[in-house]
């Protein structure tokens, strides 16, 4: 059994009772975690003809992901403070006018700082890490979002929501609490036909033991590596991403301006003796990943494992300016800054990724 802070519990069994008010029901209607007995299916949709793309921005030593699914929308982090602009602009160019479900992995900054980008949207249902962090921010955060919110959960490790035509299932924390804060961290695995990807939060060595050992067939296509491409106590192992053993993975990270040294050169060596494709926000911006539920399709060309600095132009069919959401050829007048640029390999990955064609140099 699980032991959750007063305040957490309180914050949870809050919502609990007004949601039993408003929909009539017994106080008992939305118990204190786990998502046992509770609807949690958002317009269900067969695969067919749908899609789902991940966005994983560029929000340098911070996370954020945009998840859409036949139309509805998971936020999964939401960057630091000072990243705010990025998810409200990656947001609105969705046209989204609410959030479905909104994941907080866990307590640190760098995960829940860029709340305020939310506050101007409902958000259906929010999933919290089981322990607190007892900082201004984290409190902030939480409770800001949460009242906003028409459900606020603290999902069981194996819980399962539906969203549009995917299961997302979470996989982690087996325990309410940790030395290590990181440890904490929601991790969520989304599976859209045959097509599946891991989001593990700031997961270090501890969890992700306990997580493969609570679920060994994790075999997975893509994954956003773990803390940002640390090493630090066995994150990123290779007993792990042999378990995983995913065909791609994407780095959201500030590399060489990373106060942490993200990536960790370990974790570089790693994946390139696993034959991943690996993706870096601090290389190419913010990375998009579409699914047809039979494969994925992620925009841009994959950089060697060791690549340092800003080595893709040459290598690029397009490339894409994060603001305007236009795409350019290689050589055209109009190409955005460095720092605003995404590389794509073909003009397929760009329109899918969401961007149009500049008027200009007409791709």
């Amino acid at each position: 059994m699980r032991r959750y802070s007063k305040r957490l519990l309180g914050i949870v069994l809050l919502w609990g009772m007004l949601l039993a008010v408003l929909c009539g029901c017994g106080a008992g209607a939305l118990p204190a975690s786990g998502l046992e007995n509770q609807e949690t299916t958002i317009a269900s949709t067969t695969v067919d003809g749908g899609t789902l793309r991940l966005s994983v921005l560029d929000v340098g030593d911070a996370a954020a992901q945009i998840l859409q699914v036949d139309g509805k929308i998971m936020v999964i982090d939401v960057g630091d403070q000072g990243t705010e602009e990025t998810v409200r602009r990656e947001l609105a160019a969705l046209g989204v006018d609410k959030l479905d479900a909104v994941v907080l992995s866990h307590g640190h900054s760098d995960h829940l700082g860029g709340y305020e980008a939310l506050t101007g949207y409902d958000i259906g249902m929010l999933f919290l890490s089981p322990q607190e962090n007892d900082t201004e921010i984290y409190h902030e955060a939480v409770d800001t979002l949460a009242a906003r919110s028409e459900r606020v959960l603290v999902p069981y490790p194996g819980d399962v929501i539906q969203l549009g035509g995917a299961a997302v299932q979470f996989l982690a924390p087996q325990e309410s609490e940790y030395e290590d804060l990181n440890d904490s961290s929601l991790v969520v695995r989304i599976t859209y036909g045959e097509t599946s990807l891991l989001l593990p939060g700031d997961m270090e060595g501890l969890e992700a033991d306990e997580m493969t050992a609570a679920f060994p067939d994790l075999e997975t296509d893509l994954m956003v590596a773990a803390h940002h491409g640390s090493a630090r106590d066995q994150t990123n192992s290779y007993a792990l991403l042999r378990t995983i053993n995913p065909a791609a993975v994407i780095i959201s990270s500030a590399g060489a301006d990373s106060e942490y040294g993200f990536p960790h050169e370990e974790v570089l060596s790693r994946l390139a003796d696993l034959g991943a494709a690996v993706y870096r926000t601090d290389l190419q911006g913010s990375i998009q990943v579409v699914s047809d539920g039979t494969a994925l399709r992620i925009n841009g060309t994959a950089v060697s494992s060791q690549t340092a600095g800003n080595g893709l132009a040459g290598a690029a069919a397009y490339i894409g300016n994060i603001n305007s959401r236009k795409f350019h050829t290689p050589n055209c007048a109009n190409l955005p800054a460095e720092q605003n640029r995404v590389y794509f390999a073909d003009r397929t990955g760009a329109v899918e990724a969401g961007y149009t064609p500049c008027g200009s140099c007409r791709p």
